[in-house]
């Protein structure tokens, strides 16, 4: 009996297998908390760094501040009049902050973003995991973590993409596969409450793309179209009840709307912002090429101008397999593939056709390709030494030519700079590629080309992007047009900077010194009929905040002189604002004027 128990409680041996899957476990785990390290590090440099947004300002922060006032403003007119999403969740979710620290900050602003952007990634590995295994959900969560554009685009508040991405990745990750429609069509709820317009786009390529499954498939089809029905009604009454309600505020009123001072109602304004959008936002339609800097300028976008050759094959393999599925089968990640080739394909060609120069536009289909490349890793190391040598060389060539742009404004491009820095890239993009192609063909690729991916995609984001331009940037660098200066370049004054800096005009792109306080100071004070009050409260502010910068002292100066506050109060402000810039001719006129005044009291 004895002999038994011992027996029993002998260990039993390991299997090989056992140990290598628990090795490739861990390694998995290890690979994914150091990409998502990498881009929280990233994403919290970026908000530190960035300067106030021209339309954080006056857009978000105004915005806040109105509704406040009132709950009608905060229940409809704020989010319907204050900016292009006509929905009211981003909204509701940023007057939280606010309401708890008693101000509106910048810290504040950027709180909320700053957890959807670090919840973005992880969000994205745990979709993919379930469905794609994790090797896939790793290369998917990789892209998520160490986009520049969808970094920059998910750390400020007036970029709505922080909450709209938490309910687009459950869809993408879902797309291709027969399901009831519910999860679906809450997201799809989420994203129309969150920024209207684009929401209907990605809705539009969701259901494209699902359309496309449904014609290849056969005895589920009926299942798939009720899917869709059922999350289209799911989206519809919330998104519907919402227009009901401010079509009742507005009844037979004229809705002045930032973009778009005489709407004549609700309905008028969702085609304003929609259908008619790239009438109502013209001056950010620009010609194509303009459009696709995303895609050619590794010095604005250096992650995903340097994957465009990465994509370009990964979308010629997908459709490869996606049209093998009539002779093959229509597996699960065919079915997969097809819908996100749909996606991808139509919404790149769109807003490259349309010319919207904005980098956040791209956010509509960007996922969606990220994830289609990550599912295509298989095909590539099944590909042939010769086809391998081609995609290695397509890769290469394009993140290359991605390095030699020098000036957007001036449209020069060199081919000395781009091999100049492209010459130690191509080494590194060859070392990782072949490293891939020499993985095994089954389970994870070795751990040193994924680590050498994110590291080099990690030293690309701190020496290019973002992190380089980003202190300019009121806006993103991009094409746009000004409507009060016709004669001008049709550039934003980032791009201009970004363009000197990049040809030598200027040796260091300096940060902005508008702080929140002084542009809120500055807005109350002109604006018509002034908000006097408004304006010394944020000039005040800003000196408490920033009281070693001029403009803060200047606006406070500014300030005190419209409310008509006492001499000495006023004199101190512009002496110490002469103290920080004696060379100011502006600030020593007006401390020459109050000391006459207060001779003549």
């Amino acid at each position: 009996m004895a002999g038994a128990e011992h027996a029993n409680t002998q260990t039993l041996p390991i299997h090989p297998r056992a140990r290598t899957f628990a090795r490739r476990r861990r390694v998995r785990l290890g690979l994914l908390l150091l990409i998502l390290l990498a881009g929280g590090a990233y994403r919290l440099m970026l908000s530190i760094r960035l300067p106030v947004g021209y339309d954080e300002v006056f857009v978000m922060a105004v915005g806040l501040l109105e509704m406040a006032k009132s709950p009608a403003a905060w229940l409809v007119e704020t989010p319907m009049q204050r900016s292009s999403a006509l929905a009211p969740l981003w909204w509701w979710v940023e007057s939280l902050p606010p309401r708890v620290m008693g101000e509106v900050t910048l810290t504040g602003l950027r709180l909320v973003p700053m957890l959807c952007s670090l919840a973005i990634p992880a969000l994205g590995y745990a979709c993919a995991a379930r469905r794609f295994g994790r090797r896939a959900a790793l290369v998917f969560a990789g892209f998520l973590a160490l986009s520049d554009i969808l970094s920059f685009c998910t750390v400020r508040s007036d970029f709505f993409e922080a909450l709209l991405l938490v309910c687009m990745i459950p869809v993408v990750c879902g797309a291709g596969r027969r399901q009831r429609g519910v999860l679906r069509g809450a997201c799809w709820a989420g994203m129309a409450l969150t920024f209207f317009g684009k929401a209907m786009f990605i809705v539009a390529l969701n259901v494209l793309g699902e359309c496309v499954v449904a014609a290849v498939s056969g005895r589920d089809r009926g299942a798939r179209v009720r899917g869709l029905l059922v999350s289209l009604i799911l989206a519809v009454v919330p998104v519907g009840a919402w227009f009901t309600l401010a079509g009742r505020h507005y009844a037979g009123r004229t809705i002045v709307h930032e973009a778009k001072a005489d709407a004549s109602g609700v309905l008028d304004l969702i085609r304003a912002m929609t259908l008619d959008y790239g009438k109502t936002k013209a001056h950010v339609v620009g010609p194509p090429i303009e459009a696709a800097m995303v895609w050619l300028d590794a010095g604005v976008w250096p992650t995903n101008a340097m994957a465009l050759g990465v994509m370009l094959v990964a979308l010629m393999l997908a459709a490869k397999e996606s049209l093998a599925g009539p002779r093959r089968g229509w597996t699960a990640r065919r079915r997969a593939q097809a819908a996100l080739l749909a996606w991808a394909v139509v919404g790149c060609g769109y807003l490259l056709w349309r010319g919207a120069t904005g980098a956040r536009f791209h956010l509509m289909y960007l996922p969606a390709l990220w994830l289609l490349a990550a599912l295509t890793l298989p095909q590539w190391r099944r590909l042939s030494r010769s086809r391998k040598v081609v995609a290695a060389a397509v890769c290469i060539v394009a993140a290359v030519a991605s390095l030699g742009w020098v000036s957007w404004s001036d449209a020069r491009w060199s081919v000395v700079r781009a091999l100049a820095f492209g010459a130690p890239l191509a080494v590194i993009v060859g070392v990782i590629v072949a490293r891939l192609f020499a993985a095994p063909s089954r389970g994870l690729p070795t751990e040193r080309p994924v680590v050498g991916t994110a590291l080099a995609a990690f030293v690309a984001l701190t020496l290019w992007g973002p992190a380089v331009w980003g202190p300019a940037a009121k806006f993103e660098p991009m094409f746009q047009r000004n409507p009060q200066d016709a004669t001008g370049k049709p550039w934003t004054e980032s791009m201009l900077v970004f363009d000197n800096y990049r040809m030598g005009r200027i040796e260091a792109i300096r940060r902005r010194p508008e702080s929140i306080e002084i542009l809120l100071s500055n807005y109350f004070r002109t604006k018509q009929p002034p908000d006097l009050d408004g304006a010394l409260h944020f000039a005040q502010r800003g000196v408490v905040h920033d009281p070693g910068n001029v403009l803060t002292w200047t606006y406070l100066g500014l300030a005190l002189d419209e409310t008509g506050a006492a001499v000495e109060e006023r004199r101190q402000a512009w002496e110490k604002a002469l103290e920080l810039k004696p060379e100011s001719e502006f600030i020593a006129d007006r401390l020459r004027a109050l000391r006459g005044e207060g001779r003549g009291e």
